[in-house]
């Protein structure tokens, strides 16, 4: 990480609006170009230099978010899936290279504590924030049965929770996955608490359990 970036974060994560939208890597050796194209759907280019090396189209709702690691090593992008869906892919760039990082179930990992394997609607804050790792952590929220209608009428079905996933190289794996209401009283009280084995399956000297890497759907 370079000396002017500070030490603990450096975010840009950005909210993608109607047309043409552009975003450069920290180290200005990418650029990210999200372009509608006559059939309305919405495309996204990675340039390097002059040069395109990867391309890919969104689905329903397009692309809600593009935020990138300090290091310009990895990319994530929040895409809406259907109405009530989104869905969080990472990229991890290695000069003309642009490969998809699988991502560990943290949505099966949050059902599980509520002995479900199936929820219904689910969704991200696009504030997605990288923390030295390099790690990403943002908020997953959701409900525990498919038709609930809003958080409102049935709090009982909905879920918000913490989720902050680690990468090195090509492997990610889930740090942290908390409760927001939990954290937030951890914070009030100063506790500020780690992931925990019932959390996260960590085996010991804090490294996840391999089967824990679950591959994302």
């Amino acid at each position: 990480m370079r000396s002017h970036l500070p030490a603990c974060l450096f975010l840009i994560c950005v909210q993608l609006a109607k047309g043409d939208s552009s975003f450069p890597s920290p180290d200005g050796s990418y650029r990210v170009t999200v372009a509608e194209d006559e059939f309305r759907v919405r495309n996204l280019i990675v340039m390097r230099g002059e040069k395109r090396i990867f391309s890919t189209a969104s689905g329903y709702g397009g692309y809600t978010a593009v935020s990138w690691s300090p290091d310009s090593e990895y990319l994530a992008l929040v895409e809406h899936g259907t109405k009530t869906t989104m869905n969080l892919a990472i990229y991890r760039l290695d000069a003309d290279s642009v490969r998809p990082v699988p991502l560990p179930d943290f949505r099966l990992n949050i059902l599980g504590r509520f002995n479900k394997i199936e929820g219904g609607r689910y969704h991200f804050d696009e504030d997605l924030s990288w923390k030295k790792g390099p790690a990403i952590q943002f908020v997953a929220r959701g409900s525990l049965v498919d038709g609930a209608s809003n958080p409102d009428d049935h709090p009982g079905n909905w879920y918000r929770f913490k989720v902050m996933i680690g990468f090195t190289s090509d492997r990610a794996r889930l740090l942290v996955v908390t409760p927001e209401e939990q954290e937030e009283q951890d914070e009030q009280v100063g506790a500020g608490q780690p992931a925990t084995a019932s959390e996260t399956r960590l085996g010991e000297e804090g490294k996840t359990d391999p089967e824990s890497d679950a591959r994302s759907r």
